[in-house]
């Protein structure tokens, strides 16, 4: 870890609507972040530690319900730096 780590969760609205309560669906991912330095700027850079930043993620979700499911993982090794691991979250809770 650096030393001014974060997590990020970035969230996507979808069209999506449960029903019958026509509740949204939101898509998102979770990653950790860390400022790197050039001589004169600093900028936030990502790193590829999703599973870990799920872990985090897991860690908060006290008050709310939640599962955790396995996506199928691709033959073409399109995922390679994804576990396949997908947290279904139920806000309303």
């Amino acid at each position: 870890t650096h030393s001014a780590e974060q997590w990020i969760l970035r969230l996507w609205p979808t069209m999506l609507r449960l029903q019958p309560n026509d509740i949204p669906v939101w898509v998102g991912a979770v990653a950790s972040q860390y400022s790197a330095h050039l001589p004169l700027i600093s900028f936030p850079r990502s790193n590829d530690g999703y599973d870990s930043a799920l872990t985090a993620l897991e860690s908060t979700l006290s008050k709310v319900k939640w599962k955790s499911v396995q996506y199928p993982s691709r033959e073409n090794g399109e995922s390679a730096r994804w576990s396949g691991t997908v947290l279904l979250v139920d806000s309303n809770r």
